[in-house]
């Protein structure tokens, strides 16, 4: 009910995607630098998140982002979809990252970036780390995808942000996996 009264579509936005599972799962992790100092958020980030999940304002006033010079609302939803910042690509990287590390501890022997699952296709890894052997002796490829349900192409979608990446993925990719020896699992 809350969800249909919320007065604009990023409230609404805001709100589907907190009643997604474990979306406040860092809100009462322990802070432990035991998987690495990435997985520790500094004060200021937390403070920053908090807000942003609370749908404060984490800005004093509207700015322009100086790399692509698009408006930063007082919300802050810019920087999280910048499309010119690296700092998707840079969170997107540690994800990835850590993901290897933990199969790694698992002693999965993963490959990071495999190239060549989709067969013979130029510049595609559909995964960005592999499990050579995972379940009936095939492998899986894990895909991290590092996205925002507030850019500008994704406010008004009515699923879950992280469902229509995935079924955008699926779609892009299950056809060319068909006769791969490993499966596709997005994150």
């Amino acid at each position: 009910m809350l969800i249909e009264q919320a007065p604009a579509q990023r409230d609404r936005q805001r709100l589907n995607r907190l009643k997604c599972e474990h979306s406040g799962a860092w809100i009462s992790a322990v802070p432990s630098t035991h998987d690495g100092n990435d997985t520790v958020l500094r004060p200021r980030n937390f403070q920053v998140a908090i807000a942003m999940r609370l749908g404060l304002p984490v800005l004093d006033e509207e700015k322009r982002c100086s790399l692509c010079m698009q408006t930063i609302d007082v919300f802050g939803d810019h920087a999280a979809c910048c499309s010119v910042s690296s700092d998707r690509i840079h969170r997107h990287h540690r994800l990835r990252n850590l993901v290897d590390r933990i199969c790694k501890e698992g002693m999965l022997s993963p490959i990071m970036e495999k190239k060549g699952i989709l067969g013979p296709v130029d510049g595609r890894r559909p995964g960005d780390v592999t499990i050579p052997i995972w379940r009936s002796n095939k492998g899986v490829a894990i895909d991290v995808a590092v996205t925002s349900p507030f850019g500008s192409h994704n406010i008004s979608l009515s699923l879950s942000h992280a469902r229509v990446m995935h079924k955008r993925k699926n779609t892009t990719n299950t056809t060319k996996t068909s006769k791969a020896q490993v499966s596709i699992s997005y994150q």
